[in-house]
């Protein structure tokens, strides 16, 4: 029984150091792994007397005295239970900058969405302005379209307009030299009619101032009869008789 008790608890050390040492060789490998470019491989020191008391008992399956049992344990039991300092700093160190990585990746997916959401919002934006501007234009064709053609209307109105104020200025130009014309013509005849009267009037009043002063004469003749030729000459002639006496000699 004793016996028996010894080999067990042999076999659950050897069985706890080889789990022991296969986990730090993991833990290696990841660190390998995690490194790549840096490190290919960590090294690994073996035990002395592992492989071989390893290698025996699994081939042969015998049994080692007992003081050989117990120098073996102590072996296992030296081995170191942590690994090298450098390795855990370096481990410390790559899980850092994974967790930095992790955090600057988290950061970048969160700008990325918030891009890519601002993107579909600026497309949808530009997409409505774009429309708006579209129907702004059309708009705009169809006033500039309708105001051409209210223009060349009106163009066409104004031209009709002064054509036809142009007809009536010449019209009513001739109309007015025409009628000037004859009212000169008129006033020519009037004043040629004028002209006349007064002729006629001059002439008649130069008559009758002939005729009162043969009248008068006459007169004067009546009251005289009684006087001599010579009175009688001078009341004619309205001269002294000597007058005519010294002019006939």
């Amino acid at each position: 029984m004793k016996g028996g008790g010894v080999d067990r608890f042999r076999d659950d050390l050897e069985f706890d150091a080889r789990m022991e040492h296969e986990g730090q060789k993991d833990q290696e490998i990841t660190a390998d792994e995690r490194e790549g470019s840096h490190y290919d491989s960590i090294p690994t020191v073996p035990v002395e007397g592992e492989g071989d008391f390893d290698d025996e008992h699994l081939a042969t399956g015998s049994k080692e005295p007992e003081k050989a049992d117990h120098e073996q344990d102590a072996q296992m039991l030296v081995v170191p239970t942590s690994a090298d300092p450098s390795t855990i700093q370096l481990l410390d160190t790559t899980s850092q900058t994974l967790t930095d990585f992790s955090t600057r990746v988290s950061s970048l997916d969160l700008t990325f969405a918030r891009i890519r959401d601002d993107t579909h919002l600026t497309k949808h934006h530009t997409t409505l302005l774009r429309d708006q501007l579209k129907h702004a234009v059309d708009g705009l064709d169809v006033k500039i379209d309708v105001l051409e053609h209210t223009l060349t209307q009106k163009m066409d109105e104004n031209i009709r307009h002064f054509a036809t104020l142009e007809t009536t200025m010449v019209r009513n130009y001739a109309d007015s030299h025409q009628q000037r014309v004859d009212e000169m013509a008129l006033v020519k005849s009037q004043l040629a009619a004028m002209v006349e009267s007064l002729k006629e009037f001059g002439a008649d009043k130069k008559g009758g101032r002939r005729i009162r002063n043969q009248l008068r004469i006459l007169n004067q003749l009546d009251d005289k009869t009684l006087q001599g030729p010579a009175q009688c000459s001078e009341t004619i002639t309205g001269k002294p008789a000597w007058h005519r006496t010294m002019k006939t000699s």
